[in-house]
């Protein structure tokens, strides 16, 4: 039987800096999921790339599955293993497991924290190690929250392993149930270091079946 299944919409805008080469690169994403016994969930992307700066979009598709070790709140921090294979246009495959962690603080007060690593295929055979947390707090019960969120990210490819190009946004985030069925979230994030873009913008929409 299954447990629930879910549509969602995903955009990350990623702003470069001037002596980055300017532009913005846009992420779009169109999400189905579906939960399923023994704590297992498949998740399908279609998945669109666009370079203002090039005025060029290209396409893929994302396959994910998710296993939690154990029902909520039986381990600390939740722990769920993530592994999401990715087949992109024009660009080598990737593949990409994290190891989701997150619960509840205190009454009211919400955590995240995901182990990114992501592995070209192909190519230059990039690789980046990742680290994304989160914190929020509920100001009305079941319907709004705000919170500051940070991605930390290294990256390195083929032939110059250890010499990593480092990134840091970070910023606020809100989250709006304006229905019990539909979520709205929005992080804009700025970068902190000089390797950061100016700013990465993530907004998702979902709704539960």
């Amino acid at each position: 039987m299954l447990f629930r299944s879910e549509v969602e919409f995903w955009s990350r805008a990623t702003v470069s800096r001037d002596n980055q080469g300017g532009g913005t690169d846009w992420r779009f994403l169109q999400e189905f999921e579906v939960g399923l016994p023994n704590r297992f969930q498949l998740d399908f992307y279609l998945r669109q790339d666009h370079s203002t700066e090039t005025d060029s979009t290209l396409g893929g598709a994302m396959f994910e599955v998710r296993w939690a070790l154990a029902d909520w709140n039986e381990i600390w921090g939740n722990p769920t293993l993530y592994f999401e294979y990715i087949t992109l246009a024009g660009r080598p495959d990737k593949i990409e497991p994290k190891l989701l962690l997150g619960g509840e603080i205190a009454e009211g007060w919400h955590w995240g924290a995901n182990f990114v690593f992501e592995w070209e295929l192909s190519g230059e055979r990039e690789a980046e190690y990742a680290l994304t947390t989160a914190i929020s707090r509920t100001i009305v019960d079941e319907t709004l929250s705000l919170g500051i969120e940070s991605v930390l990210s290294l990256t390195d490819v083929k032939g110059s392993r250890g010499d990593y190009a480092e990134s840091l946004v970070i910023g606020p985030s809100i989250q709006w149930r304006p229905v019990p069925a539909l979520t709205l979230n929005l992080a804009p994030l700025v970068g902190v270091t000089g390797e950061s873009p100016a700013a990465q913008i993530y907004f998702n929409a979902g709704w539960e079946f």
